[in-house]
């Protein structure tokens, strides 16, 4: 077995291209007629919120994150914002100290009211030191996770008529993305709007799956119809009832499942992140000789004499599995191949056609991230987001 060696070895490198980001921005405003929030919790989705924020920033009013730790760390107190400008929070903390610190930047805020018991708790808070504060309610429509149940008219009351609360907005969650699934949630939310009149507040319900899964009725009147006793134009004047929606992932050009991949592509949306992977080197490996560890889930044989890359990823690295997808680039083709052998702490062999390497993917504008989760099984999500317990990755923008 002879090895050839790579100088240069670094770590994977994901590359955002912020052209792309914003054009996705672009035609999701242009297709549903809507504001946009986007939502940028959990360090968006692992892909840095300082460098996703400074793409961003200039073109939207509103972004959602987890918490108030989240404000504090990104420090968005720090930032330039429009007068407009604000954060809401879905899930703030039950934490007196960070709220009396959120105080001094109120203005930004919007506080979720995402239960009963959290505005019990920030009345207290509230009714002692005279502050108002700016809130949207999380309505329960039946994916009882959370938000208050579209029904419990004595706690909507209470949570309306409360005297240091401004309500700015309404929202719900809703379970899926399937017609019949979720009607019954949006005939709740319609209950709700219709028994609790707000004016002038914020009103949002579809996420990232519902305006790919939807946007298809919005502009076409032959789609409005009765669907097995469901009327498809009630069900999208309950929709259009909202002034913005929800998204995450979506701007990002990626799908929340495989099934929605070709939707997504039809609509002009593309995806703006390539994972680039070093490669520490390559072998030739004969017939019959085993590559990697010995893994009873895994045929690590070669069944010709050929060539294998030595991939700088594992678990260790990047998010990973066996049946992982590569596009590799040489110097006269490029191709999609797979792991020979099982994955390392830190090393994944794949099988090449060519030693003189150029560039090899993990994501990339032919292999998509929707396409490597479903081949695995996994949630797109997960991929993203496991990004965030990994430091050996470098993040760069696309010219």
């Amino acid at each position: 077995m002879r090895i050839s060696r790579t100088k240069n070895i670094s770590y994977p490198t994901v590359i955002l291209n912020p052209y792309i980001i914003k054009n996705n921005i672009k035609i999701i405003r242009e297709l549903t007629k809507k504001d946009l929030i986007l939502v940028l919790k959990s360090n968006a989705y692992g892909l840095q919120f300082e460098i996703i924020f400074e793409i961003i920033k200039d073109l939207v009013n509103k972004i959602a994150l987890n918490n108030l730790r989240e404000f504090f760390e990104y420090k968005l107190y720090q930032k330039k914002l429009n007068n407009n400008f604000k954060v809401l929070l879905l899930f703030p903390e039950f934490d007196e100290y960070l709220i009396s610190q959120a105080f001094n930047y109120k203005s930004i805020i919007n506080f979720s009211v995402f239960s009963y018991e959290y505005f019990l708790f920030l009345k207290e808070i509230l009714l002692k030191e005279k502050v108002v504060l700016d809130v949207e309610l999380e309505i329960d429509t039946g994916m009882n996770r959370t938000g208050i149940k579209f029904n419990e008219i004595n706690k909507i009351n209470e949570i309306l008529n409360f005297q240091f609360f401004n309500i700015k907005g309404v929202y719900t969650h809703l379970r899926s993305d399937d017609i019949y699934d979720i009607y019954f949630q949006l005939a709740n939310f319609k209950y709700f709007l219709d028994n609790f009149k707000i004016k002038d507040i914020d009103i949002h319900i579809l996420n990232s799956a519902g305006v790919l899964r939807f946007i298809q009725y919005f502009y076409n009147i032959n789609n409005f119809n009765t669907l097995d006793k469901i009327n498809l134009r009630d069900f999208f004047n309950i929709i259009g009832l909202s002034n913005f929606i929800r998204i995450g992932i979506l701007f990002y050009g990626i799908a929340p499942n495989y099934e929605l991949l070709k939707l997504k592509n039809d609509l002009g949306i593309q995806n703006s992140i390539k994972i680039k992977l070093p490669f520490i080197g390559v072998k030739e490996v004969f017939k019959n000789e085993n590559v990697g560890y010995l893994n009873k889930d895994v045929n690590g044989v070669m069944q010709d004499n050929g060539l294998v890359a030595l991939v700088y990823t594992g678990y260790s690295v990047l998010p990973f599995s066996k049946k992982l997808l590569f596009h590799v680039y040489d110097d006269v083709q490029d191709y999609i191949t797979y792991s020979i052998g099982p994955m390392s702490m830190d090393i994944t062999e794949i099988l090449i056609k060519n030693k003189n390497l150029k560039e090899i993917y993990l994501i990339d504008n032919t292999l998509t991230l929707e396409e490597q989760a479903f081949n695995n099984s996994i949630p797109v999500y997960s991929y993203l987001t496991s990004l965030n317990s990994f430091n050996k990755i470098d993040f760069i923008l696309e010219s």
